[in-house]
């Protein structure tokens, strides 16, 4: 009955009745191939169900060990045992290299009971030697024929029964004090550093009367104190709580060097124990995370395993023996110099959830408090609309479960690194979500770091849609900086950038204008651009702009309404005209001969000359109305590009014989900024100037400009003639 059941498609198991929980982020994941698919889905809360499709190889096994990890992580309560259930039914083949990487895992993986092949046809054929390597593995190994047989045997190692949720939740904060208490914090009585704990990791029980408590020093010194026997057994669960610990207060990733405080042990690390460990710290030590251990005291280590600590290790110097605390730090303190790591003489606070975390097959976010008053949010690869709803409904939960809600005011921290980039609906959809939460709360600040070039661009033009105050720094340091100096007051909008921020954001904010039409170059001087991030953002924001050509152009075909834009093709305007600036002295006499000609051969009656006061060029607009000279500084054109002192290219744009307070002629009036994009974009370092003159037949006269731009001049006048068609 069950054999070919999509479990992830149903809200209850039929065979268990077992809630069923498959995000649309765990559903159909490629991992960028066209030959492997996997879906997750958690039944009930200890038992993960994974369906596999096609061949897999060394790194799309990796892709989905990371994905089952942050499954796991989200569906199971921390520290609880969890049975997966591996459907190989439509697996066509797997590496020798796959099986190994995925048998080693999860022989080292001791939250695992259980693991269970549901009619593994393919992963009987592989080598004999694996499968006894996977049988040798402490977790349980089953198979079974279909998903009845499955989920029976997962019920019968996992011991589950149907029960009502009581609504219980990992990590949840029941009020603002149980909040300030999660963390605490001291000084080291050696350095003065911060230690740093959270109350669920001091004197934590693990296996029968071994007790641990894990702080962190200064940042990077994790300190583990063991209290109790140390036996064989216990050293894979308290490691597994070590990673845990790492990642609650953000180290995991990070390097840093470990201190085991041995002083409490009723019994001396042994040879088989201290072996075990070695085996632990060295995994860590060469993915390169681990610098090294040290232990203390001496009398914490039995006689016979000191002989062998010095016999096989010494030369390692991943494991080192000294007699108490002080020279514990003092040397980890040597080991974090020679690896040029300072300590932190602030930490600052940072707390997560389980459920602040959203993925999807697009991308994936989440969410930390920091100190009580920072919406930290970390969004990785290219978010589409619906994630980006998503994200804010999480968003607004954050705020009310962390105690922000309750504020006055709070700030953002963005962290855009992973962040390839946004579309424009998706950009428009995080606007909305600013708004919105802006709204309820006043954000003072939002401070970003880790943008490339094109997210910037898109962030930057965003952020002139929003009252809010927006730093662009270099890291989640300068970040946390950034709010505390208050560098942007409540009612000071400008932007601003830190003076370590990359060339590519200094090459951007050195372009850009604050809210008055000003220009900003206080922050920037004698500072030099980078050519290449220039091109690049170039580049993608003349992307960006035709897409948008051509969605308006669609919906102008399909309906007698067209949306008009104008206030973000206008800011896109000012970013591109102003990056395009050029010293070119000659630019005002060749404008000149064009104004001669265009009066001859198009009687324009109406022709401005508009002169910046500094610098002395000129920029020419072209006629609304022959007949109508006012009409000219009425012009959207105008307002745009009378705050720039320089040009490449000279654009005259005629709107004769459109009728006024018409779709057609909003939506001309808001295209004329993605126009002058166009012809910097087509024709950068053309000598001669380009002329568009579009009239009611739509034609374009291209007398002035050279063959090379004829291409050009074919391609915007189509463009155009369908907009006005």
């Amino acid at each position: 009955m069950f054999k070919k059941i999509k479990i992830w498609e149903l809200d209850k198991c039929p065979y268990s009745e077992l809630a069923v929980n498959s995000k649309p982020g765990w559903q159909n994941l490629t991992f960028d191939t066209d030959n492997f698919k996997v879906t997750l889905a958690a039944i009930g809360k200890t038992i993960i169900y994974s369906k596999l499709w096609g061949a897999t190889t060394f790194s799309t096994i990796h892709k989905y060990i990371n994905m089952l990890e942050s499954v796991v992580y989200e569906a199971v309560e921390r520290r609880k045992p969890f049975v997966l259930i591996e459907d190989y039914s439509e697996l066509s083949g797997i590496s020798a290299r796959a099986a190994r990487y995925f048998i080693n895992y999860h022989k080292k993986n001791i939250r695992l009971k259980a693991l269970i092949f549901n009619n593994p046809n393919y992963l009987l054929k592989i080598e004999d030697k694996i499968l006894k390597q996977l049988k040798s593995a402490k977790f349980s190994l089953a198979i079974a024929q279909d998903y009845e047989e499955s989920i029976e045997k997962a019920l019968h190692f996992s011991q589950e029964k149907q029960r009502k949720s009581k609504g219980e939740n990992v990590n949840v904060i029941q009020s603002k004090e149980a909040l300030e208490t999660i963390l605490s914090q001291s000084k080291c009585p050696i350095t003065g550093f911060p230690v740093v704990t959270r109350e669920d990791f001091m004197e934590h029980t693990i296996c029968e009367s071994l007790k641990v408590t894990y702080k962190i020093i200064g940042g990077c010194i994790l300190h583990t104190s063991l209290n109790g026997p140390l036996q064989k057994t216990h050293i894979q669960h308290f490691w597994e709580e070590r990673y845990e610990f790492l990642k609650s207060v953000n180290v995991y990733g990070n390097k840093y060097i470990e201190i085991i405080d041995g002083t409490k042990l009723t019994i001396p690390i042994g040879e088989s124990e201290l072996i075990a460990l070695k085996e632990f710290i060295h995994d860590s030590f060469y993915l390169g995370n681990l610098l090294g251990c040290i232990i203390y005291p001496n009398a914490s280590i039995h006689t016979n395993a000191k002989a062998l600590l010095e016999k096989n290790l010494s030369a390692e110097k991943t494991l080192r023996l000294v007699e108490n605390y002080s020279e514990a730090v003092l040397l980890a303190i040597k080991i974090l110099n020679k690896n040029a790591i300072v300590l932190q003489a602030e930490i600052v606070q940072r707390f997560t959830k389980n459920d602040w975390y959203y993925s999807s097959p697009n991308c994936s976010a989440k969410f930390e408090l920091v100190r009580g008053d920072i919406a930290f949010l970390s969004i990785k690869n290219v978010p589409e609309v619906a994630d980006i709803g998503a994200i804010f409904e999480l968003f607004e939960k954050m705020l009310d479960e962390s105690g922000i809600s309750n504020k006055h005011h709070f700030f953002i921290a963005l962290d855009m690194s992973k962040t390839k980039r946004f579309r424009w609906s998706a950009i428009n959809k995080l606007g909305e979500g600013f708004r919105k939460i802006n709204a309820q709360i006043k954000c003072k600040q939002v401070a970003i770091y880790g943008a490339s070039a094109q997210v910037l661009t898109q962030l930057i033009l965003l952020r002139n849609q929003l009252n809010i105050a927006f730093s662009f720094v270099a890291s989640f340091d300068e970040a946390i900086k950034s709010i505390d100096d208050e560098l942007i007051t409540e009612n000071n909008y400008s932007l601003f950038v830190s003076q370590n921020a990359s060339t590519d954001i200094e090459d951007i904010y050195t372009t850009l204008c604050d809210t008055k039409g000003e220009f900003s170059h206080d922050l920037f001087n004698n500072r030099s651009l980078n050519k290449f991030n220039k091109a690049e953002i170039i580049s993608s924001s003349i992307e960006i702009l035709k897409n948008e050509l051509k969605e308006l152009s669609a919906k102008l075909k399909s309906s007698e309404k067209a949306i008009c834009t104008q206030d973000k093709h206008k800011a896109i305007c000012n970013f591109l005209w102003e990056i395009s600036l050029n010293d070119n002295k000659s630019v005002e006499k060749k404008l000149h001969i064009c104004f001669e000609k265009m009066g001859k051969e198009f009687g324009f009656s109406a022709i401005s000359l508009y002169r910046h006061e500094k610098q002395g060029n000129t920029l020419l607009l072209g006629s609304w109305d022959k007949n109508n000279e006012k009409e000219l500084d009425n012009a959207i054109v105008c307002n745009i590009v009378n705050k720039f002192y320089k040009a490449k290219e000279m654009v005259i744009i005629s709107k004769e014989n459109t009728a006024r307070n018409t779709p057609k002629y909003e939506l001309l009036k808001s295209m004329q900024a993605n126009l002058l994009a166009f012809v910097f974009r087509k024709a950068p370092k053309s000598k001669a100037s380009l002329l568009y003159v579009f009239k009611r037949k739509n034609k374009a006269r291209n007398e002035l400009c050279n063959k090379k731009d004829a291409l050009a001049i074919a391609e915007m006048t189509q463009i155009c003639s369908t907009i006005l068609e």
